[in-house]
């Protein structure tokens, strides 16, 4: 006889249910506090604002992102049971009456702004002198217990942190920035560890992603030398390009900046590069610019002291298409040690660390300087977790740092553009869509028909809408237009770089033909092209712009004029009063 089952009450399954949300809210992420004893795994999760009853720490919202399937109970792992989520990225929550009134404002008119406006600096973002500094490891020796070493570590960290929130309570200027002390860890280590650093940026955004406090700490206080690197070539014009390294050379004359890209083209106006697809790599391994430039100035840096020769063959084998080893041999003794005491060139090792914010394409770098792809590449923030080092030669090793965002004053929704904050996170992609709005001729770009009329003016939510209903986004039960979806595509597009918002150098707008008609422009412009050239097999403009009509425009973002006016016809009719008039069924 089968066992009966037991009496289960209303009571019980409330708290049931009570359970099953707390378990979803810590998967999701929801809001924390941390306590001086504890680090972030033991986080007190809370369901709405902060009381004054909270337990003393540090009183920040804090978003979880970028969670991984792993225990569910917050206190019920082991001590020594390995954590996925350890390295996730952690930034400042906002409230609801932030993101209310964001989604207000996506519904006034978009105005657009002078192309001055694009123009920004160091001082703009970073705001040098204040208290928007980097965290330093505090001393420490073998001597030291870990318990006592994490401890320490702890209190510091969150000193600092609350001391940048105590500064900017009262503004909204204060961007998104890494509040996981594990994460700075890692970029502890590899400062330590490495003989030379590439810093790398989004050509795209370079202040964005270039903090002077970095730049300070490792050239006056570590006097470890730097390797600015201006990635992501292929989406920026020739003359910008070179504006950008002006900038950063004039304002840091012993920085070494170098020009970079993995898919070296020149960048085409805005409505090419909506329309242009990426290319497709033909030759059997990387073709990209500003390698062998990084390799001459370690060259340098090394001295002598390193034989560089194994990695300078590597590269020769790549630029000739020759034949690649499939394994580096890995030294025995590749033991990290790090004591507080930096021992330049140690074992006969040059160790270069890879530093960069998220998305800025740092593994994408790597796998150029080794010629193949050795670590994997994702447009997802975060997704290299902690540092890891691959061997571009028994005695060149790399130290790839995970992408960590630097305290700022940066508008949020540029950092959101620029993909250091993941698109699937953002709440409100309609403040962000105004944004490129203003700054961008999106509405022409887009080629979007107002919803309510031709006359009528174009707020964020509108574009939203517009570009709903030519790309047939609507919710599944209404058939209303899927605005928060057009917004998410439209976001994600523009990391791709099909809609391409790029910074100035402060003064570009007024010295513009200045920079097209420079020497170094002009050789920067047919260095790109012989590149792009080659990077297609030595095909022919025809041939690498197919002609409209052709399988390879099936996905394009773009439509024809008459399938545009069919479309959206159709779709104004879902979208009316009878929703099955596109299958042809009468209302009737």
């Amino acid at each position: 006889m089968p066992n009966r089952k037991k009496p289960f009450s209303v009571k019980q399954k409330k708290q049931q249910m009570l359970q099953k949300r707390e378990r979803k809210r810590n998967r999701s992420g929801e809001l924390q506090t941390t306590s001086d004893e504890g680090d972030v795994d033991d986080a007190i999760i809370l369901t709405g604002d902060f009381q004054e009853e909270n337990p003393p720490g540090l009183n920040v919202r804090v978003a979880k992102v970028n969670q991984q399937p792993g225990s569910q109970q917050l206190h019920s792992k082991a001590k020594n049971e390995y954590d996925p989520n350890r390295y996730r990225l952690h930034f400042y929550r906002e409230s609801k009456e932030e993101l209310k009134l964001r989604k207000e404002k996506a519904s006034l008119p978009v105005e657009a702004v002078p192309e001055e406006k694009l123009e920004m600096s160091l001082e703009d973002i970073y705001r040098p002198g204040s208290e928007l500094d980097m965290p330093r490891r505090p001393p420490w020796d073998y001597t030291m217990k870990k318990e006592q070493l994490d401890a320490q570590e702890q209190k510091y960290f969150q000193s600092y942190v609350e001391k940048i929130f105590a500064a900017h309570q009262d503004s909204e200027d204060l961007s998104y920035f890494e509040l996981n002390l594990e994460t700075w860890r890692q970029l502890w280590r590899v400062m330590e560890m490495s003989d030379v650093f590439l810093v790398i940026v989004d050509l795209r955004f370079p202040v964005l992603h270039f903090p002077p406090t970095l730049y300070k700490y490792l050239m006056e206080e570590l006097k470890k030398p730097i390797i600015l690197i201006l990635n992501k070539i292929d989406l920026v014009p020739p003359p910008l390009a070179v504006a950008w390294r002006q900038y950063f050379s004039s304002t840091y004359p012993s920085l070494k900046v170098v020009l970079f890209g993995s898919s070296p083209r020149t960048a085409a106006d805005l409505e090419r590069m909506f329309k242009k697809k990426k290319p497709t790599k033909r030759s059997k391994y990387q073709i990209c610019y500003g390698v062998r430039e990084i390799f001459d100035y370690c060259s340098e840096v090394a001295k002598g002291e390193v034989d560089m020769t194994l990695w300078k063959q590597r590269l020769d084998a790549v630029e000739s298409g020759g034949a690649l080893p499939d394994k580096v041999p890995i030294p025995p003794a590749d033991v990290h040690q790090m004591d507080g005491h930096h021992v330049p060139f140690k074992d006969g090792v040059l160790t270069i660390g890879c530093i960069g914010e998220p998305n800025v394409g740092k593994s994408s770098v790597i796998n150029a300087l080794m010629g193949q792809k050795v670590v994997s590449v994702s447009k997802t923030p975060g997704h290299t977790k902690h540092f890891q080092t691959i061997f571009l030669a028994p005695n060149v090793k790399l130290c790839d740092c995970p992408g960590l965002v630097f305290p700022a004053t940066a508008p949020k929704v540029l950092q959101i553009i620029g993909g250091i904050y993941p698109i699937s996170q953002v709440s409100d992609p309609y403040n962000v869509i105004g944004y490129l709005a203003a700054h961008l001729p999106l509405i022409q770009l887009l080629k979007l028909r107002h919803p309510n009329g031709e006359t009528a003016k174009f707020s964020a939510l509108d574009i939203c809408e517009a570009w709903a209903l030519k790309r047939g986004f609507f919710t599944a039960k209404a058939a209303r237009p899927d605005v928060y979806r057009a917004g998410n595509h439209l976001l994600r597009i523009t990391l791709e770089g099909k809609i391409c918002l790029r910074m100035y150098p402060p003064g570009y707008v007024e010295h513009k033909k200045h920079f097209e008609n420079l020497a170094e422009t002009k050789q920067l412009t047919a260095e790109l092209e012989q590149l792009e050239q080659k990077l297609h097999g030595g095909a022919s403009e025809g041939e690498r712009n197919p002609a409209k009509g052709s399988d390879d425009d099936d996905d394009s973002d773009t439509l024809s004029t008459e399938e545009e006016t069919d479309r959206q016809h159709c779709f104004e009719q879902i979208a009316g009063s009878n929703k099955f008039a596109a299958l042809g069924i009468s209302s009737d």
